[in-house]
């Protein structure tokens, strides 16, 4: 499991990699407010595990996840 420091740094990393993505920037915001542990080294939770993991596989299928619709 990710902690709350690690799931962080996956939704900037994908923020970086892909920065003109409206839907992306909306989604990755809301999983990291999802995010309810007090701690940065706490696991991140399963429901915004189970948000991550839903928008890394959109993103996967989509040949370019800047033209998908949103999650």
């Amino acid at each position: 499991m990710l902690t709350k420091r690690d799931l962080f740094s996956v939704c900037g990393k994908l923020l970086g990699h892909y920065p003109v993505a409206g839907w992306l920037r909306t989604s990755t915001s809301f999983i990291k407010r999802s995010c309810l542990v007090e701690g940065w080294s706490e696991p991140a939770g399963l429901f915004s595990m189970s948000l991550l993991k839903e928008v890394l596989d959109r993103s996967e299928r989509q040949p370019c996840p800047c033209e998908m619709d949103r999650v």
